[in-house]
C-alpha cells in the first residue's frame, strides 16, 4: 500500500506523446499550462533546426513540457532549461528525473543573466510569453545572438500579435528573422546568429513605472502577473492595518511571505526599523526588483531577501519570527495554503503571531474551517477581502 504523503503543490498529471515517445509530467499550481500542453510548444516541437545540437537552451522551460522532449530526442547534448519562477524550475527538473533524462539541467534565470556568457549553444529554443514589451524583445534577440555557438539559431513561437514588435526590434537590432511556419494563432521565427556588437546590458530592462505606496516611490517591473492594482489600493492597506504600529522588544523578526517587488517589506522596515525582516519569493524577477527597491531607499536596512520556490524549500529555524505576514493568492489549492501555513506555525515563536490576508471565497472554502494548528481568528475585513490571525 503506497501511504506517500500527496505533494500539496501537485494540482495534476499529464501525459504526452511526441515521435512515438511518451512523456510523462507532474504538474504544480500557479504556472503555466496546467491542463494540457500548449499549442504554441506543440507547434514548435513539430518545427525544431535540423542540425542536431551539442548543447541546447529552454528559455522559460516552465514545467519542461518543450525542453524534455528535446532533450530525449538529443540524448548526446547537453539541455540546459532556465526560468525566472523557481517552482518551475523545481518541477522541470522532477520531470527530468521521472521521465530518466541525465543529459537535462535545469536552473533559475531572469532572462539570460544566470547563463555563463562563455558557454555558447547551438541551440535557444523558447515559447515567447504573450506579454512580453519592447526592451525584453530586444534583450531576447541581441542577448540570444550573443550566446549562439557559430551557425547556431534561437528558434521562438510567439502569438500572431507580437510579430510587428518582433520584426521592427529585430530590423533596429540588426539582425534577420526568418519565418518557418504558421498555425492557426502562433508562428515560429528562427534567427541564426550574426556577427555584430555585443548586447549592452540595460538596467532599467524590465522598468514598467514607479509606484507610491505610503508616501514611499518603488520601481515597478512588468509582468509579476496578480492585480497589483487591487493589491495597491485594498489589500496592502487593510493588511498594515492590522499589523502593530511601534517597534517593540517582542517585535524583533519578521517574516514577509513573497516580497513582490519590495512594498511590503520596505514599509515594515519603515514602521519597525529597528526589527530584522527576512522575506523571499519563487520569482527572480520579485526578488530582483525587492533589492533594487531596497538599495535605493535604505540600503542599510537589515532585510534579508531570499530566492526559493516555497515554504518548504526555506531553511529557516524553528520558533524564531514574532510576526510573519502571508498573502493567499487565489490560484494555489487549499492544500497548498494549509501546508503553507502549517510550516509558518513552526517558525513562530511562542507569543509569535501571522496576519493572514485572503479572499473572503478563500475564507469561506476552507480557512473558516481552519484544522491545521494554532488558532485562526478573523480580524478585518473589507473590499471582498479577510484578514485571520494565527496565534500558537
Amino acid at each position: 500500500m503506497n501511504t506517500a504523503k500527496p505533494d500539496p503543490w501537485k494540482k495534476t498529471s499529464l501525459s504526452f506523446e511526441w515521435k512515438g515517445q511518451r512523456f510523462d509530467y507532474d504538474i504544480p499550481h500557479d504556472v503555466f499550462s496546467t491542463q494540457w500542453i500548449d499549442d504554441g510548444t506543440r507547434l514548435l516541437l513539430e518545427h525544431l533546426p535540423e542540425n542536431a545540437p551539442k548543447r541546447f537552451l529552454d528559455l522559460g522551460c516552465g514545467y519542461g513540457a518543450l525542453g524534455l522532449p528535446v532533450a530525449r530526442l538529443h540524448p548526446d547534448a547537453e539541455a540546459i532549461l532556465v526560468d525566472r519562477d523557481l517552482l518551475a524550475v523545481k518541477w522541470s527538473a522532477r520531470n527530468a528525473l521521472r521521465n530518466r533524462l541525465p543529459n537535462v539541467r535545469c536552473s533559475g534565470s531572469l532572462g539570460f543573466d544566470s547563463l555563463d556568457s562563455s558557454q555558447k549553444f547551438d541551440w535557444i529554443l523558447c515559447n515567447v510569453p504573450a506579454r512580453i514589451g519592447p526592451p525584453f524583445m530586444k534583450m531576447l534577440l541581441e542577448g540570444g545572438n550573443d550566446l549562439l555557438s557559430p551557425g547556431g539559431e534561437l528558434r521562438m513561437v510567439i502569438i500572431r500579435d507580437l510579430l510587428p514588435l518582433l520584426e521592427s526590434t529585430a530590423e533596429t537590432s540588426g539582425l534577420k528573422l526568418n519565418h518557418i511556419a504558421t498555425g492557426p494563432r502562433h508562428i515560429i521565427l528562427g534567427l541564426i546568429r550574426s556577427d555584430r556588437p555585443p548586447h549592452a546590458p540595460d538596467p532599467d530592462l524590465y522598468l514598467r513605472d514607479r509606484v507610491e505606496v505610503e508616501g514611499i516611490p518603488f520601481d515597478r517591473p512588468f509582468d509579476l502577473g496578480g492585480d497589483d492594482p487591487k493589491r495597491l489600493r485594498s489589500t496592502l492597506p487593510l493588511l498594515l492595518e492590522t499589523l502593530p504600529r511601534n517597534s517593540t522588544p517582542e517585535l524583533m523578526n519578521i517574516l514577509c511571505f513573497k516580497c513582490a517587488y519590495g512594498a511590503l517589506p520596505v514599509l515594515c522596515h519603515k514602521r519597525w526599523p529597528e526589527s530584522s525582516i527576512t522575506t523571499f519569493d519563487r520569482d527572480l524577477l520579485g526578488v530582483r526588483f525587492t533589492r533594487r527597491n531596497l538599495e535605493s531607499l535604505y540600503p542599510a536596512a537589515p532585510v534579508t531577501v531570499l530566492e526559493s520556490p516555497g515554504m518548504e524549500d526555506l531553511t529557516l529555524e524553528p520558533g524564531s519570527f514574532d510576526l510573519i505576514t502571508y498573502e493567499v493568492s487565489p490560484s494555489v489549492s487549499s492544500a497548498a495554503v494549509s501546508d503553507d501555513l502549517t510550516r509558518m506555525h513552526l517558525l513562530l515563536k511562542p507569543s509569535g503571531s501571522i496576519h493572514i490576508i485572503a479572499h473572503d471565497r478563500s475564507y469561506r472554502d476552507f480557512l473558516q474551517g481552519w484544522k491545521g494548528p494554532g488558532r485562526l481568528t478573523r480580524i478585518a475585513g473589507r473590499d471582498g477581502l479577510t484578514v485571520l490571525q494565527m496565534t500558537r
